[in-house]
């Protein structure tokens, strides 16, 4: 399974981010992810295929001070450690 959910930034800086900004965002990237782990991950099992690759940005691991844009910035960060978490369980399996 390939996840490449394409970031969807609240484009503010951090004193101009409401919660709402940040809630939406992080609902784009990271359930949607969630949604077809939970969904493709039975089948994944059941067929000795547990390969999952998910595409977040590299703003996810670093952050930046190009783009402006903390919401954007904090849901990349968690589909990274999502991604590792899922390894992790994925690898006992």
């Amino acid at each position: 399974m390939v996840n490449n959910a394409r970031g969807v930034g609240a484009r503010a800086a951090h004193e101009n981010t409401s919660l709402d900004d940040l809630n939406r965002v992080i609902k784009t990237d990271s359930a949607s992810l969630l949604i077809c782990v939970i969904t493709e991950s039975p089948r994944m099992i059941k067929q000795k295929s547990r390969k999952i690759i998910n595409n977040p940005s590299v703003f996810g691991k670093e952050g930046s001070d190009i783009i402006d844009d903390i919401a954007y910035h904090t849901a990349k960060g968690g589909v990274e450690n999502f991604t590792k978490t899922l390894t992790l369980k994925f690898g006992q399996i």
